[in-house]
């Protein structure tokens, strides 16, 4: 009998949490990778990091490489059971660990998914002022970062420099879950550039259904973005990324042969993203 109830008790821990009273309701995923991985592994930044994003989610999810793996399960072993760090191998593509961190989430059983970079710092206030624009027709709302970004008004079509980031995107994660982030966006295709995968998955679910998949970025009055800390490879890697946003989001939707997607600019100004110099 003991044997029954301890093969019950394992098997159900690895059942979806669908009908989990306690399930949560909002998951942050970021990915760590290669050089991306440098600030996180040789400080405490992830360990602070994961302090301020666990102020206004329920948990996270950090999809990291072989070479980094074991090294973050050690640091972050004190913020277990909230935080939890998937093993990706092979590091397939820009996509393959983006949709490793929608399937957990689904699993856990979520509806909302923050995509974050672990170089952006923001409070509670400015997720709740995301989250209440997460309305029933919407599918995701970024944040805007830079001059580059979102240097519009109203609701214009979309491209990679108007568009919601994964750098701080807030999705409706059942709506999300109809796609997943799309191959094409992986880089493993020759000549077409990978990245900017929110433009494609935007384009291809507004295609589908166009009256409850809007995207929409919210435009903060003051922004930040820890670029400032990069390692000199990460900060060169970072700008050939913000140079080339526009045309690799172009040329993956050249290959899709679908309508481009449009989004709508919210103003915003009382949020903000903390400075990570108070960190």
């Amino acid at each position: 009998m003991k044997e029954r109830l301890l093969f019950h008790s394992n098997f159900t821990s690895l059942l979806p949490a669908q009908n989990n009273p306690l399930k949560p309701r909002r998951i942050v995923g970021t990915r760590l990778h290669g050089i991306d991985a440098a600030n996180s592994l040789n400080s405490d930044w992830m360990r602070k990091w994961c302090d301020c994003v666990l102020e206004y989610a329920d948990a996270i999810l950090i999809a990291a490489d072989c070479a980094c793996c074991s090294p973050l399960r050690e640091r972050l072993h004190g913020h277990q059971p909230r935080v939890t760090v998937l093993l990706v191998d092979p590091w397939l593509s820009v996509t393959h660990p983006l949709n490793t961190l929608v399937e957990k989430a689904l699993f856990d059983g979520a509806a909302e998914l923050i995509l974050q970079s672990s170089e952006v710092w923001i409070d509670k206030r400015c997720i709740e002022a995301m989250s209440r624009h997460l309305e029933e027709d919407t599918l995701v709302v970024g944040a805007g970062f830079s001059e580059r970004h979102a240097d519009f008004a109203g609701t214009v079509p979309l491209d990679g420099l108007a568009s919601p980031w994964n750098t701080l995107a807030l999705w409706d994660l059942k709506k999300l879950a109809r796609t997943g982030f799309l191959p094409v966006s992986g880089g493993l295709l020759a000549g077409i550039p990978g990245g900017m995968e929110e433009v494609a998955a935007i384009s291809l679910l507004q295609h589908m259904d166009p009256v409850s998949c809007r995207a929409k970025v919210f435009k903060a009055s003051r922004r930040h973005w820890a670029i400032h800390a990069l390692t000199p490879e990460r900060a060169a890697l970072h700008e050939i990324k913000m140079q080339t946003k526009y045309q690799r989001a172009e040329r993956q939707l050249q290959h899709l042969g679908i309508p481009r997607g449009s989004v709508i600019l919210l103003e915003g100004g009382e949020t903000s993203l903390s400075k990570s110099e108070t960190k």
